[in-house]
């Protein structure tokens, strides 16, 4: 089973999130958060499989938790869930080290899908 922390400050997208991965046994959510703050606390502390984070979340964005992750050597899977522009959100994502990147217009299925992959150590872009 894989270890899940979700963080989206929308509560609307969070509990979408969640509703859809505990649907599949194979996640289990550890904790949900709705600031990059809180996100870098939760993984250095529960040491998940998969981060599911916005790039555009407050306190610390997206893009510099994953960097902090990444520099402090987490190798946490990291799936960027963004409704910025997609080229654009894709690219800064893999930049700072996400593992992938779908767009929150993307279907659930194909969310779903890349949660997985990135869960296995793959990427998804």
């Amino acid at each position: 089973m894989y270890r899940v922390i979700i963080v989206d400050d929308h509560p609307m997208v969070s509990a979408a999130l969640k509703d859809l991965l505990e649907a599949n046994e194979q996640f289990e959510i550890v904790a949900v958060h709705d600031n990059g703050g809180a996100a870098l606390s939760a993984v250095r502390n529960l040491q998940p499989d998969l981060l599911i984070i916005d790039l555009g979340v407050p306190v610390l964005g997206g893009v510099e938790v994953i960097s902090r992750l990444r520099a402090g050597g987490s190798g946490v899977g990291i799936l960027v869930v963004s409704g910025g522009e997609a080229h654009e959100s894709g690219l800064r994502a893999l930049r700072a080290g996400a593992n992938g990147f779908v767009h929150k217009t993307d279907a659930l299925s194909e969310i779903a899908m890349a949660a997985l992959v990135v869960a296995r150590g793959k990427s998804y872009f």
